[in-house]
């Protein structure tokens, strides 16, 4: 468990995937974070908690995002396909809940996932990747420190479209 101000990471449930299960179904959601057009299915949910959730993943860490005022989970934040040679990740999130986005819930998931992945993890490089379209996320993220790196053309197909992906990449400057 990471506690911040507003919000705690802490280790997805069992009992979290229902609603897991609607938000990667948001249409909106999907097209920000970049998922794949296909619904979900309850079975097919339960399947990536068991896969992710449940086993030890040496490449892959996933927290939920939680108030600290309400407890309500809210979305969920990943560090995925951790190469430990090279000590890089890609980072992920997904605030889920409407109402939870403005709030500077994100910005301070970020920094603490940050700072897991430097300080706990030892890793140098953290990357993520952006669809060109979501202005707030590439904001946010250049506040932080993440610059850009490349830029994927017409790399994914969205809403009836072919649309770019900014490469982005923070290092640890310790």
């Amino acid at each position: 468990m990471i506690k911040g101000e507003k919000i705690i990471l802490r280790v997805l449930s069992q009992n979290d995937w229902q609603k897991t299960l609607l938000w990667r179904n948001d249409p909106e959601i999907k097209n920000l974070a970049m998922m794949h057009p296909f619904p979900v299915s309850e079975e097919l949910e339960k399947l990536w908690y068991a896969s992710n959730i449940e086993k030890v993943n040496n490449n892959l860490v996933v927290f939920g995002i939680e108030l600290v005022e309400t407890k309500e989970l809210v979305g969920f934040t990943k560090l995925y396909d951790i190469n430990w040679i090279h000590r890089y990740a890609y980072f992920g999130i997904v605030i889920g809940e409407k109402q939870a986005r403005g709030m500077g819930i994100g910005k301070e998931t970020t920094l603490l996932m940050i700072r897991y992945a430097f300080d706990v993890l030892n890793l140098n490089k953290i990357m993520l990747e952006v669809i060109d379209t979501n202005e707030n996320a590439k904001k946010l993220y250049q506040h932080i420190g993440f610059k850009i790196e490349g830029k994927l053309k017409n790399q994914i197909f969205t809403n009836g479209s072919y649309n770019n992906v900014i490469i982005m990449a923070l290092f640890n400057l310790k």
